[in-house]
């Protein structure tokens, strides 16, 4: 196990001039502790390389792209809710502040499309969830607050699609069980309305905490520990795809890059992974890719394409860059090589808990589940 973060490395090195494909892997917990660590996996390369870690530890944050750059989103700090957002320089290798939230919380969504980066819904402060909307204004490098969700959920995914955000399942504060519901906002309309919700698993009535990306005319929606589902908006219906490829797969990240879906880190079967896989959503194919060597799970995840740059290793932070956070340490990561069998996911997981094993204890014990919610709350203090 090392506990010493090896140097960062700049946006590609080869100097080609050709651009690159990255996924992203942004922050979230690494057996309890909420960590700052970035990671990107070269698509061409096929291998895992360090960057700059954010300013802030973060998890059950937002990830999405803005202008062509990863964006994290509020989230769960390591004391409290988070405001704060940063953007990811990759042309200097440093991460940089963008405009606070309006409303700290975490267990939110982030969605980017159309040129509109969304944050949507969460958990504030551990109390009650959200159904806020707010967009970020890049001409006025603010947040707008739009209208609310018609249900407020946290652990939900999210999506942009032609113009329109989309959000499905999570927990609501009064459910037992994890939400089906779903909703479509229109910017135009200034509107969420409400839509098909999530298709029940046998009889069950239990919908799910998810992850969703968009690809094509369809929105794929992850529902941890279940399966991966496809909904079509101009049918407004779904239709199953396929089984999650690892059992009891939860608190991973989704992204996109053309028509394939990378999903990474989480927790299977209890225990922290560091797992990668692709789905081909052209032949509906999984496939197996490097683990990271840092497990995580609530972390974020984001795609792009940039060209390489020649920055330094090593790159300070930059004046339009806060410090990091002076009550903050360093917490030491694990890497995935000393994480097998034993790094289980427990329930020192930060501010915010884990809550998508929480909900599934709720669908299986229901009122009992309820009494545990309350013990585990008074436990907070």
């Amino acid at each position: 196990m090392s506990a010493t973060e090896p140097p960062p490395r700049g946006a590609g090195e080869s100097g080609d001039g050709a651009e690159r494909e990255y996924v992203y892997v942004v922050g979230g917990r690494n057996r309890g502790r909420t960590v700052a660590v970035v990671e990107r996996y070269s698509v061409s390369e096929g291998h895992w390389e360090r960057c700059t870690s954010m300013r802030t530890s973060r998890g059950s944050h937002g990830v999405a792209l803005i202008g062509g750059q990863v964006c994290a989103v509020a989230g769960g700090g390591i004391n409290s809710n988070l405001s704060s957002c940063e953007i990811y320089d990759d042309q200097r290798n440093v991460w940089c502040e963008l405009a606070e939230l309006n409303t700290p919380r975490h267990a939110l969504a982030c969605a980017s499309g159309d040129g509109a980066l969304y944050a949507v819904g969460g958990w504030v402060n551990g109390n009650f969830c959200s159904g806020e909307t707010e967009r970020y204004d890049a001409a006025q490098k603010r947040w707008v607050t739009c209208s609310a969700m018609q249900v407020p959920r946290r652990l939900h995914g999210t999506a942009v699609l032609d113009g329109k955000l989309y959000a499905f399942g999570g927990i609501d504060d009064s459910s037992t069980t994890p939400l089906r519901s779903a909703e479509c906002y229109d910017p135009e309309k200034e509107q969420w309305s409400l839509i098909s919700p999530l298709p029940r698993v046998g009889d069950s009535k239990a919908g799910g905490c998810v992850s969703c990306c968009a690809v094509g005319a369809a929105v794929y929606v992850f529902v941890w520990g279940q399966r991966l589902l496809r909904y079509s908006p101009a049918s407004d219906s779904y239709k199953k795809v396929s089984t999650l490829p690892l059992k009891e797969w939860y608190g991973f990240a989704v992204t996109t890059l053309g028509e394939d879906i990378y999903v990474v880190g989480g927790s299977s079967q209890g225990a922290w992974t560091g797992a990668m896989f692709v789905f081909h959503t052209t032949s509906g194919d999984w496939e197996e890719l490097p683990k990271m060597k840092i497990v995580r799970r609530r972390c974020g995840a984001a795609a792009c394409a940039h060209p390489p740059t020649t920055c330094p290793l090593s790159v300070p932070l930059s004046k339009t860059a806060a410090e990091p956070l002076k009550e903050e340490q360093p917490p030491k990561v694990v890497e995935e090589s000393v994480c097998q069998g034993d790094s289980k996911a427990t329930a020192e997981d930060g501010v915010g808990g884990d809550e998508e094993q929480l909900c599934c204890v709720e669908a299986m014990f229901g009122p009992l589940s309820l009494w545990l919610r309350s013990i585990r709350e008074k436990g907070r203090g």
